[in-house]
Protein backbone atom coordinates (compact mmCIF):
# COMPACT_ATOMS: atom_id res chain seq x y z
CA UNK A 1 0.00 0.00 0.00
CA UNK A 2 1.45 3.12 -0.66
CA UNK A 3 1.82 6.01 1.54
CA UNK A 4 -0.20 9.04 2.16
CA UNK A 5 -0.17 12.23 0.16
CA UNK A 6 1.70 15.16 1.59
CA UNK A 7 0.11 18.77 1.15
CA UNK A 8 1.96 21.90 1.26
CA UNK A 9 0.55 24.61 3.42
CA UNK A 10 1.28 27.40 0.27
CA UNK A 11 1.28 27.92 -3.30
CA UNK A 12 3.61 30.29 -4.62
CA UNK A 13 1.85 32.61 -6.96
CA UNK A 14 3.95 34.39 -10.26
CA UNK A 15 4.54 37.32 -8.32
CA UNK A 16 6.14 34.97 -5.68
CA UNK A 17 3.93 36.03 -3.13
CA UNK A 18 2.85 33.16 -1.04
CA UNK A 19 -1.57 31.72 -1.50
CA UNK A 20 -2.62 29.62 1.46
CA UNK A 21 -4.18 26.87 0.38
CA UNK A 22 -6.94 26.51 2.73
CA UNK A 23 -9.53 29.30 2.44
CA UNK A 24 -13.10 29.74 4.47
CA UNK A 25 -15.49 30.93 1.83
CA UNK A 26 -18.21 33.84 2.92
CA UNK A 27 -20.53 33.04 0.12
CA UNK A 28 -24.27 33.57 -0.28
CA UNK A 29 -25.77 30.98 2.16
CA UNK A 30 -24.33 33.60 4.89
CA UNK A 31 -26.88 36.45 3.92
CA UNK A 32 -30.00 35.87 1.54
CA UNK A 33 -32.68 33.91 2.26
CA UNK A 34 -34.57 31.63 -0.78
CA UNK A 35 -37.46 34.19 -1.09
CA UNK A 36 -34.82 37.02 -1.27
CA UNK A 37 -35.00 38.85 2.07
CA UNK A 38 -32.28 38.68 4.92
CA UNK A 39 -31.78 39.32 8.62
CA UNK A 40 -28.52 41.42 8.95
CA UNK A 41 -28.40 40.60 12.61
CA UNK A 42 -29.08 37.24 12.15
CA UNK A 43 -26.69 36.80 9.30
CA UNK A 44 -23.70 38.75 11.31
CA UNK A 45 -24.58 36.93 14.29
CA UNK A 46 -24.10 33.43 12.19
CA UNK A 47 -21.03 34.82 9.75
CA UNK A 48 -19.10 36.06 12.20
CA UNK A 49 -19.66 33.08 15.40
CA UNK A 50 -18.10 30.79 11.79
CA UNK A 51 -15.24 33.37 10.71
CA UNK A 52 -13.86 33.36 14.51
CA UNK A 53 -14.21 29.22 14.71
CA UNK A 54 -12.16 29.86 11.15
CA UNK A 55 -9.90 31.74 12.49
CA UNK A 56 -9.63 29.92 15.97
CA UNK A 57 -8.93 26.68 13.70
CA UNK A 58 -6.25 28.33 11.82
CA UNK A 59 -7.95 29.62 8.56
CA UNK A 60 -6.07 32.35 7.36
CA UNK A 61 -7.37 33.24 4.22
CA UNK A 62 -10.94 34.65 3.50
CA UNK A 63 -12.95 34.04 0.14
CA UNK A 64 -15.64 36.92 -0.45
CA UNK A 65 -17.08 38.46 -3.54
CA UNK A 66 -19.30 41.64 -4.39
CA UNK A 67 -21.68 39.15 -5.30
CA UNK A 68 -21.97 37.47 -2.08
CA UNK A 69 -23.20 41.05 -0.38
CA UNK A 70 -21.28 39.93 2.79
CA UNK A 71 -17.89 41.93 2.52
CA UNK A 72 -19.44 44.18 5.06
CA UNK A 73 -20.06 41.49 7.77
CA UNK A 74 -17.24 40.16 7.08
CA UNK A 75 -15.22 42.93 7.51
CA UNK A 76 -16.43 43.59 10.92
CA UNK A 77 -16.52 39.95 12.15
CA UNK A 78 -12.85 40.16 10.82
CA UNK A 79 -12.23 43.22 12.86
CA UNK A 80 -13.59 42.21 15.97
CA UNK A 81 -11.34 39.14 15.57
CA UNK A 82 -8.10 40.83 15.27
CA UNK A 83 -9.11 42.87 18.19
CA UNK A 84 -9.02 40.03 20.27
CA UNK A 85 -6.35 38.54 19.22
CA UNK A 86 -3.62 41.66 18.67
CA UNK A 87 -0.49 39.18 17.92
CA UNK A 88 -1.91 38.78 14.37
CA UNK A 89 -1.39 41.49 12.16
CA UNK A 90 -3.17 42.20 8.78
CA UNK A 91 -0.18 40.85 6.65
CA UNK A 92 -0.83 37.32 8.47
CA UNK A 93 -4.01 37.35 6.77
CA UNK A 94 -4.70 36.84 3.33
CA UNK A 95 -8.09 38.49 1.89
CA UNK A 96 -9.21 37.58 -1.25
CA UNK A 97 -12.52 39.38 -3.33
CA UNK A 98 -13.90 39.32 -6.51
CA UNK A 99 -15.78 42.07 -8.53
CA UNK A 100 -18.77 41.15 -10.90
CA UNK A 101 -22.05 44.03 -11.30
CA UNK A 102 -19.29 46.63 -10.29
CA UNK A 103 -16.83 46.06 -13.59
CA UNK A 104 -18.41 49.22 -14.97
CA UNK A 105 -16.77 51.22 -12.04
CA UNK A 106 -13.57 49.27 -11.03
CA UNK A 107 -11.93 51.96 -8.87
CA UNK A 108 -14.82 53.05 -6.95
CA UNK A 109 -16.40 49.15 -6.55
CA UNK A 110 -12.92 48.56 -5.06
CA UNK A 111 -12.70 51.08 -2.52
CA UNK A 112 -16.27 49.76 -1.62
CA UNK A 113 -15.18 46.68 -0.82
CA UNK A 114 -11.81 47.71 1.01
CA UNK A 115 -14.42 50.35 2.95
CA UNK A 116 -16.18 47.21 3.54
CA UNK A 117 -13.53 44.99 4.85
CA UNK A 118 -11.92 47.55 6.71
CA UNK A 119 -8.85 47.09 5.05
CA UNK A 120 -6.49 49.17 3.29
CA UNK A 121 -5.85 46.22 0.47
CA UNK A 122 -6.93 42.86 -0.46
CA UNK A 123 -4.50 40.32 -1.42
CA UNK A 124 -6.17 38.88 -4.54
CA UNK A 125 -8.98 40.60 -6.67
CA UNK A 126 -10.67 38.27 -9.17
CA UNK A 127 -12.83 38.97 -12.42
CA UNK A 128 -15.33 36.74 -10.79
CA UNK A 129 -17.06 35.61 -14.68
CA UNK A 130 -15.79 36.00 -18.13
CA UNK A 131 -19.51 36.21 -18.68
CA UNK A 132 -19.63 40.11 -19.06
CA UNK A 133 -22.15 41.09 -21.88
CA UNK A 134 -24.19 37.81 -21.44
CA UNK A 135 -25.35 39.42 -18.23
CA UNK A 136 -26.21 42.54 -19.19
CA UNK A 137 -23.19 44.37 -17.46
CA UNK A 138 -22.22 47.24 -19.15
CA UNK A 139 -17.88 46.46 -19.12
CA UNK A 140 -15.56 45.11 -21.04
CA UNK A 141 -12.79 42.71 -20.01
CA UNK A 142 -9.79 44.52 -21.26
CA UNK A 143 -10.80 47.93 -20.14
CA UNK A 144 -11.68 46.67 -16.41
CA UNK A 145 -8.28 44.41 -16.27
CA UNK A 146 -6.39 47.76 -16.87
CA UNK A 147 -8.21 49.52 -14.16
CA UNK A 148 -7.53 46.40 -12.07
CA UNK A 149 -3.43 46.65 -12.90
CA UNK A 150 -3.90 50.27 -12.27
CA UNK A 151 -4.99 49.55 -8.69
CA UNK A 152 -2.77 46.77 -7.89
CA UNK A 153 0.09 49.48 -8.70
CA UNK A 154 -1.02 51.71 -6.53
CA UNK A 155 -0.93 49.00 -3.85
CA UNK A 156 -4.82 48.17 -3.35
CA UNK A 157 -4.59 45.29 -4.48
CA UNK A 158 -1.66 42.92 -4.02
CA UNK A 159 -2.44 40.60 -7.03
CA UNK A 160 -4.79 40.38 -9.55
CA UNK A 161 -6.74 37.10 -10.64
CA UNK A 162 -9.89 35.59 -12.07
CA UNK A 163 -12.72 33.02 -11.88
CA UNK A 164 -14.25 30.59 -14.07
CA UNK A 165 -12.40 31.54 -16.98
CA UNK A 166 -11.54 28.38 -19.46
CA UNK A 167 -8.80 28.18 -21.91
CA UNK A 168 -10.69 30.54 -24.54
CA UNK A 169 -10.99 33.08 -21.80
CA UNK A 170 -7.53 33.40 -20.93
CA UNK A 171 -5.78 33.15 -24.06
CA UNK A 172 -8.15 36.60 -24.31
CA UNK A 173 -6.86 38.20 -21.53
CA UNK A 174 -2.91 36.94 -22.09
CA UNK A 175 -3.35 38.63 -25.55
CA UNK A 176 -3.26 42.07 -23.74
CA UNK A 177 -2.83 42.21 -19.85
CA UNK A 178 0.40 43.92 -18.90
CA UNK A 179 -0.37 41.57 -15.17
CA UNK A 180 -1.10 38.27 -15.96
CA UNK A 181 -3.90 36.78 -13.82
CA UNK A 182 -2.22 34.94 -11.11
CA UNK A 183 -5.26 32.57 -9.91
CA UNK A 184 -8.29 31.22 -11.70
CA UNK A 185 -10.69 30.03 -9.59
CA UNK A 186 -12.79 27.29 -10.71
CA UNK A 187 -15.59 24.68 -9.80
CA UNK A 188 -13.72 21.84 -9.09
CA UNK A 189 -14.57 18.54 -7.70
CA UNK A 190 -14.20 15.01 -8.67
CA UNK A 191 -17.23 14.97 -11.19
CA UNK A 192 -16.23 18.12 -12.45
CA UNK A 193 -12.42 17.69 -13.44
CA UNK A 194 -11.37 19.93 -16.42
CA UNK A 195 -7.64 18.66 -17.45
CA UNK A 196 -7.19 20.47 -20.59
CA UNK A 197 -8.39 23.87 -18.35
CA UNK A 198 -5.90 22.51 -15.50
CA UNK A 199 -3.20 21.73 -17.73
CA UNK A 200 -3.27 25.30 -19.49
CA UNK A 201 -3.03 27.47 -15.99
CA UNK A 202 -0.03 25.20 -15.09
CA UNK A 203 1.57 26.22 -18.41
CA UNK A 204 1.04 30.00 -18.42
CA UNK A 205 2.13 29.36 -14.06
CA UNK A 206 -1.64 30.53 -13.20
CA UNK A 207 -2.54 28.68 -9.57
CA UNK A 208 -5.90 26.80 -9.76
CA UNK A 209 -8.35 27.47 -6.88
CA UNK A 210 -11.35 25.08 -6.19
CA UNK A 211 -14.36 26.24 -5.00
CA UNK A 212 -17.35 23.82 -4.36
CA UNK A 213 -15.10 20.91 -3.50
CA UNK A 214 -17.98 18.74 -1.57
CA UNK A 215 -20.22 18.81 -4.47
CA UNK A 216 -20.66 15.39 -4.21
CA UNK A 217 -22.04 15.42 -1.27
CA UNK A 218 -25.07 17.26 -3.34
CA UNK A 219 -24.93 15.11 -6.16
CA UNK A 220 -25.85 11.51 -4.76
CA UNK A 221 -24.10 9.59 -7.33
CA UNK A 222 -24.03 6.44 -4.91
CA UNK A 223 -20.52 4.89 -6.26
CA UNK A 224 -18.89 7.94 -5.90
CA UNK A 225 -20.28 8.19 -2.68
CA UNK A 226 -19.52 4.62 -1.41
CA UNK A 227 -16.19 4.99 -2.27
CA UNK A 228 -15.74 8.08 -0.21
CA UNK A 229 -16.80 6.48 3.11
CA UNK A 230 -14.87 3.23 2.60
CA UNK A 231 -12.03 5.69 1.83
CA UNK A 232 -12.76 7.93 4.74
CA UNK A 233 -13.25 4.65 7.13
CA UNK A 234 -9.34 3.48 5.91
CA UNK A 235 -7.69 6.56 6.78
CA UNK A 236 -10.11 7.44 9.90
CA UNK A 237 -10.92 10.53 8.32
CA UNK A 238 -14.36 12.43 7.52
CA UNK A 239 -15.82 11.56 3.74
CA UNK A 240 -15.71 15.76 3.69
CA UNK A 241 -11.78 15.27 4.42
CA UNK A 242 -11.26 12.87 1.85
CA UNK A 243 -13.17 15.19 -0.88
CA UNK A 244 -11.16 18.31 0.22
CA UNK A 245 -7.72 16.20 0.08
CA UNK A 246 -8.95 14.87 -3.63
CA UNK A 247 -8.83 18.48 -4.36
CA UNK A 248 -5.69 19.52 -2.74
CA UNK A 249 -4.02 16.50 -4.81
CA UNK A 250 -5.11 18.48 -8.25
CA UNK A 251 -2.07 20.92 -6.88
CA UNK A 252 -4.91 23.17 -6.32
CA UNK A 253 -5.96 25.64 -3.36
CA UNK A 254 -9.81 24.81 -1.70
CA UNK A 255 -12.34 27.24 -0.67
CA UNK A 256 -14.69 25.53 1.37
CA UNK A 257 -16.95 26.62 4.22
CA UNK A 258 -19.90 25.54 7.17
CA UNK A 259 -21.67 26.57 10.13
CA UNK A 260 -20.29 23.70 11.98
CA UNK A 261 -17.75 23.99 14.28
CA UNK A 262 -16.76 19.83 14.27
CA UNK A 263 -16.94 20.54 10.09
CA UNK A 264 -15.25 23.44 10.04
CA UNK A 265 -12.31 21.99 12.40
CA UNK A 266 -12.59 19.06 10.34
CA UNK A 267 -11.56 21.31 7.18
CA UNK A 268 -8.44 23.17 9.17
CA UNK A 269 -6.93 19.62 10.09
CA UNK A 270 -6.67 18.33 6.22
CA UNK A 271 -2.89 19.49 5.69
CA UNK A 272 -1.62 17.41 8.06
CA UNK A 273 -2.07 14.21 9.92
CA UNK A 274 -3.71 10.96 7.66
CA UNK A 275 -4.16 11.79 4.38
CA UNK A 276 -5.08 9.79 1.35
CA UNK A 277 -3.21 8.09 -1.23
CA UNK A 278 -2.43 8.48 -4.78
CA UNK A 279 -4.22 5.61 -5.50
CA UNK A 280 -7.50 6.69 -3.77
CA UNK A 281 -7.16 9.67 -5.71
CA UNK A 282 -7.07 7.63 -8.53
CA UNK A 283 -10.32 5.66 -7.79
CA UNK A 284 -12.12 8.89 -7.17
CA UNK A 285 -11.80 10.26 -10.31
CA UNK A 286 -12.19 7.55 -12.16
CA UNK A 287 -15.54 6.34 -10.33
CA UNK A 288 -17.07 9.89 -10.29
CA UNK A 289 -16.21 10.66 -13.82
CA UNK A 290 -19.21 8.42 -14.51
CA UNK A 291 -21.42 11.38 -13.99
CA UNK A 292 -19.94 14.39 -15.19
CA UNK A 293 -22.06 17.83 -13.82
CA UNK A 294 -21.72 21.25 -13.55
CA UNK A 295 -23.27 23.06 -10.63
CA UNK A 296 -22.39 27.15 -11.21
CA UNK A 297 -22.58 28.81 -14.73
CA UNK A 298 -24.42 25.57 -16.38
CA UNK A 299 -26.06 28.01 -19.00
CA UNK A 300 -23.26 30.12 -19.90
CA UNK A 301 -20.40 26.89 -20.38
CA UNK A 302 -23.31 25.40 -22.09
CA UNK A 303 -23.19 27.38 -24.91
CA UNK A 304 -19.38 26.96 -25.38
CA UNK A 305 -20.11 23.16 -25.21
CA UNK A 306 -17.77 23.30 -22.08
Amino acid sequence: MSSGLVFEEFLALSTGRLLPRLAFGTGTQWFRTKDGSSSRESAQVKLSGALHAALDAGFRHIDEAEMYGTEELTGEALEAWMTKHPHVKREDLFITSKIWRGLPNVRKTVETTLRNLRTPYVDLYLVHAPFIKQNDIDADLRTAWKELEALKEEGLIKDIGVSNFHVVHLKELLSFCKHAPVVNQIECHPHLLQPDLMAFCQEQNIVVSSYAPLASFGQRHEPTLALVQEIAAKHNLTPGQVLLQWNLAQGTAVITTSSKLDHIKESAGVLSGATITQEDVDAITKTAGEHRHRIFWQESFAALNL
